[in-house]
């Protein structure tokens, strides 16, 4: 599509900043092809100037003519669907009309009256080469030049039309940007696709058919009966949906969306799924690379020194987080002022299940294996050191140090030391104290295996929002997905570190 348009330099400097303006909108429409502004020089251009340059410069080709104060926005991209459809020829307006109540648009309008809805603005769109000749020999912006010019079309056998409800425009003029309104209470006077020409008296007459469309499907479908219509041919009759085909296609829709709405969730979840099984094998990797480095997993809280650094901390240089780590300080506690608050704030991906809910500065999704609380069989007690069985245990005065690969004597492959515990903790639970909740930052992001299912409500543990079960971490580096029907008997097994069970096989 060519747009084609007057533009001059005004000495008025609102004036002049406005058609600037338009100018640079217009050359950045994607609508158009190529835009080509025209000088008028001494005087104003006429229609018949710029439709002969644009036959001459652009056969065949849809252009747009219009004054140098109207910009276009992408609704202009509809014009050339209409006059695909028109068969014929056709010009069509892009037009906005104001509301005069002191005009009736009752009956026939005189075309000797062109000061008769004085407010049009004028831009057209047309196939270059494709229109039997009119006058047009008046200049643009003058009183209803809309009107003037649709009437000369109509009589040399020109369909016109204004879908100005379907497609807009923006006048800008005295600093005021005018565009078309969509009240119902008036339609302007080209708005309706049937527009002919009658003798009334010794004169003709521009003719206004009231019974239009007010859609752009409506506009489109009916264009080519228009055209036929104006070029003395039989309307093509096109057949419409009934209410009960229409409400029949509706039902359809609806049993296809029910039936595929459950199908996309699933793909969704599984995708989820997969994304945190991942999180949790860079995790493992990542321990695995401090065991090499440094002889023992890293402690799950170095409670111990009263700084409560986490061991989600500690494996930052070895999970792709050396920036995070080098502002963290190890010598002063973990929320301290400064460098060590401010990256205890910052949220990793790696760290957040993309199935959790809740969001908050430092969430953390995956805690550190403390052990097993869980009695097998009633009555009997829990071992001595049931807290710190596992491999990401918290120091403290009776276990200083961390463990060590050789201290896991049920088998790296068995052994516990990340699960999921997704949308633990509240963020306003931080405060200013020590200890944090749920962060990645602080060592309480561990938990002990304290129910013997997996999933359990309002237990701060093994929980998960994947559908059947909960992923894990274990001290070789694997992730696996532990179902929900694994035995109590396993999960105690896998949660400690040399409690001597049989492990079994993860259902």
């Amino acid at each position: 599509m060519i747009l084609i348009q007057q533009s001059y330099t005004s000495a008025d400097p609102r004036r002049a900043a406005e058609l600037r303006h338009v100018r640079e909108t217009n050359a950045a429409a994607a609508a158009f092809e190529h835009v080509e502004f025209v000088d008028p020089g001494e005087r104003r251009l006429s229609f018949a100037d710029l439709f002969g340059l644009a036959g001459e410069r652009f056969p065949g080709t849809t252009c747009v003519v219009a004054n140098s104060d109207i910009a276009f926005d992408a609704s202009i991209g509809l014009a050339e669907t209409i006059l695909a459809e028109a068969g014929g020829p056709m010009l069509v307006a892009i037009s906005r009309w104001d509301d005069d109540t002191s005009v009736s648009m009752e009956g026939r309008v005189d075309p000797a009256d062109w000061t008769f809805y004085s407010h049009s603005q004028d831009a057209w769109v047309f196939t270059a080469g494709s229109l039997p000749p009119f006058e047009g020999g008046f200049r643009l912006g003058m009183p209803a030049c809309e009107n003037r010019l649709a009437y000369e079309a109509a009589a040399a056998g020109i369909a016109v039309v204004n879908p100005a409800l379907s497609i807009r425009l923006r006048h800008h003029h005295a600093s005021a940007v005018r565009t078309w309104s969509d009240r119902d209470t008036y339609q302007g006077p080209l708005l309706f696709p049937r527009l002919t020409t009658a003798a009334v008296g010794d004169r003709r007459a521009l003719v206004i058919d009231r019974t239009g469309w007010r859609t752009r499907r409506q506009v489109v479908r009916q264009l080519g009966d228009f055209a036929a219509a104006v070029r003395g041919e039989r309307p093509v009759v096109r057949p419409g949906f009934s209410l009960v085909e229409l409400l029949v296609v509706i039902g359809i829709l609806g049993v296809l969306v029910s039936l595929l709405l459950p199908a996309v969730q699933r793909a969704r979840e599984s995708a989820r799924r997969t994304q945190c099984g991942s999180n949790l094998h860079s995790m493992g990797m990542a321990l695995t690379a401090y065991e090499s480095a440094r002889r023992a997993f890293p402690p799950g809280s170095d409670a111990a020194t009263g700084r409560y650094h986490a061991w989600s901390s500690f494996i930052l240089p070895f999970l792709d987080g050396e920036t995070v780590a080098r502002r963290i300080d190890y010598a002063r506690p973990w929320n301290a002022a400064g460098g060590n608050a401010e990256s205890a704030d910052l949220v990793l991906s790696t760290y957040v299940c993309p199935s959790g809910i809740r969001m908050f500065p430092g969430k953390q999704d995956y805690g550190g294996v403390l052990g097993s609380g869980v009695v097998l069989v009633e009555g009997e007690s829990l071992r001595p050191g049931w807290d710190h069985g596992g491999v990401l245990h918290a120091t403290d005065a009776k276990h200083p140090r961390p463990v060590r690969a050789a201290m896991i004597t049920d088998g790296l492959a068995h052994t516990l030391t990340v699960s999921e515990g997704v949308d633990r903790g509240f963020s306003d639970m931080d405060g200013d104290a020590v200890i944090g909740n749920s962060r990645w930052a602080c060592g309480t992001n561990c938990f002990l295996h304290n129910s013997r299912v997996l999933n359990t409500p309002d237990v701060d543990g093994f929980r998960s929002n994947h559908l059947g079960g909960v992923h894990g971490l274990f001290a070789d580096g694997h992730a696996a997905f532990m179902g929900e029907d694994t035995p109590a008997e396993i999960l105690v097994a896998i949660s400690t570190k040399d409690g001597g069970e049989p492990a079994g096989a993860l259902p």
